[in-house]
């Protein structure tokens, strides 16, 4: 096999592994988001951002450190991975959080 033929064939096996290892992002709504504050010292008081993730079928409950950049029952984008949440804010960037809750939807 010539080199140029293995670089070929070697590109086109990573751009495959690249896909199927890739991220499956899934469509969803952001159904609510709850804010919380917490008194951390005397001049300090910690926010905490507890939103609720509809994909359909489950409600996902995942608490993050800073506000999402989404407004509440606006389409989102997010992955699941083992027990773990990743949303797609407006802007691109990428937050992710412990699953706390799933809950089935009930019509």
């Amino acid at each position: 096999m010539s080199l140029p033929r293995f670089v070929l064939l070697l590109a086109l096996l990573l751009g495959s592994a690249a896909t199927s290892f890739g991220e499956n992002w899934m469509q969803g709504t952001l159904v609510s988001v709850d804010v919380t504050a917490t008194q951390v010292t005397p001049k300090k008081i910690a926010h905490h951002y507890n939103c609720v993730i509809s994909d359909g079928s489950l409600l996902y409950t995942v608490e993050y450190d800073k506000p999402v950049k989404a407004a509440i029952h606006d389409p989102v984008k997010f992955e699941i991975r083992k027990d773990r949440l990743t949303l797609l804010d407006a802007d691109g960037k990428k937050r992710t959080a412990q699953i706390e809750k799933r809950e089935r939807v009930t019509h």
